[in-house]
């Protein structure tokens, strides 16, 4: 079998065999596949697409390329849950639901791909904390799992191995919106660690790479289609991402955002809707509870009696060795030299919020990557960011700004005020939730 006739069979929008898409995972693997030709292949998905068996084949030939996580029933008293999101600024919904859904009797396995791109990565945020182990063994991310409810690591280069390489190779030629792509990656990591049942958060906005709804639902369709032809539980939730999620975008200021939130010292309203309805359809996917009603109502007493802030602190005890975070972690995260408001140049009501340029902005201060190579900058970003609906003045920041140094602040400081859009009357504000797919 050559490459070139694999290649060429896709453009001429053939359905591959599964012969032909094997030839692929293992060229992906064995590194047998130069650069040229692997981002071939990635364009010849983009431009004419991938049927359900095809899609189907090539999420379970990546899951395959290495280990399975086989988890021990009797260590495991509850249903194994996963959450994975298409990813938006400030995504930082895992850090909190992750433990709160443990706090409610699930077992949350979360093993998160390496952040490339603006929205960042659930592991290079935890990272921001001293210490941090992303890359645990498979023994160390299985006894977590099993003793607190929860872990959160990077994919091991054990498990489903061929999606990194995939990954890549599509955010290197720009095509980090192949839908196809997209669900074979979300798919083949939860796969590999041994989900019952999964929610995904399908994103969709400026601050996204699903631009709208009508997309968001194709994806969300293919993605349950695949997960279900692969014997796997799922649900997808479309959420609106036209704006931050929350009110930090970054690394460290996201994890201090999520910390408060749990403590119960910061909970912004949009937030809590996605936590709330995200958890809900988890616990209803592993039968924990019977209505969505029931899943906010125990969700929303997890949260206020700290038993989810206390899972998340074991957890960071477990992967760090730093103790009792919810009390140090002002102290402990790194904070960048330069933190202030930008301010607008007019009053009125924010209408707009351009997701594009407040990704560029997380690019240019290092807060995300563009290549697994590139050091990421754990202390910039921006927290206290307004939202879609807000009323400010010419004395109300729209963001803070937390930059390595003056020349930074002064380039991202610009295009903030470029991306937030100040008419004199309120706009429509989108809703949190758009669909709820099952």
């Amino acid at each position: 079998m050559e490459i070139v006739d694999v290649i060429h069979h896709k453009l001429e929008r053939k359905q591959w065999s599964k012969k032909e898409i094997d030839f692929i995972v293992k060229g992906l693997l064995n590194l047998s596949l130069s650069e040229a030709e692997a981002g071939a292949i990635v364009m010849s998905i983009c431009v004419s697409g991938l049927s359900l068996d095809e899609t189907m084949h090539l999420t379970s030939c990546i899951s395959k390329s290495g280990e399975t996580i086989r988890w021990e029933r009797n260590k495991i008293k509850g249903p194994l849950l996963d959450k994975i999101s298409s990813g938006g600024i400030g995504d930082k919904i895992t850090l909190i639901l992750a433990p709160l859904v443990a706090a409610c009797g699930g077992y949350v396995p979360i093993i998160s791909g390496r952040g490339l791109g603006f929205s960042g990565n659930t592991v290079d945020k935890l990272e921001s904390i001293p210490n941090y182990d992303g890359d645990p063994s498979l023994e160390d991310f299985k006894s977590v799992t099993e003793e607190v409810g929860c872990a959160i690591a990077s994919e091991s280069s054990l498990l489903a191995p061929a999606n990194r390489g995939l990954n890549a190779v599509k955010e290197a030629i720009g095509a980090s919106d192949c839908i196809p792509l997209l669900v074979s990656s979300m798919l083949s990591r939860k796969l590999s660690a041994g989900t019952e049942a999964l929610v995904a958060d399908i994103k969709v906005g400026s601050g996204t790479v699903i631009e709208d709804v009508s997309a968001g639902r194709v994806m969300a369709t293919m993605l349950l289609n695949t997960a279900k032809s692969l014997g796997m539980s799922a649900t997808a939730v479309i959420s609106d991402s036209n704006q931050v999620i929350g009110k930090s975008a970054g690394n460290a200021v996201e994890i201090k955002e999520a910390i408060e939130f749990l403590i119960g010292k910061n909970k912004d309203s949009r937030l809590m809707d996605l936590v709330l309805t995200l958890g809900s359809e988890m616990l209803l996917a592993g039968k924990l509870i019977t209505s969505y009603e029931e899943g906010k109502r125990r969700l929303s007493t997890a949260l206020e009696k700290g038993e989810g802030a206390e899972k998340f602190s074991r957890m960071v005890m477990r992967f760090s060795g730093v103790g009792n975070i919810l009390e140090k972690y002002e102290d402990i995260l790194p904070r960048a030299p330069i933190i202030r408001p930008v301010f607008g140049s007019k009053e009125g009501y924010i209408s707009y919020i351009d997701g594009k340029k407040i990704a560029h902005c997380l690019i240019i201060m290092k807060a995300a990557r563009l290549s697994l190579a590139d050091i990421i900058d754990y202390s910039a970003g921006f927290s206290s960011c307004r939202s879609v609906g807000d009323y400010v003045d010419l004395d109300t920041p729209l963001a803070y700004v937390h930059a390595k140094d003056e020349d930074s602040f002064l380039i991202v400081s610009e295009i903030i005020k470029e991306a937030f859009i100040i008419k004199e009357n309120i706009s429509d504000i989108s809703p949190v939730v758009y669909e709820i797919l099952h």
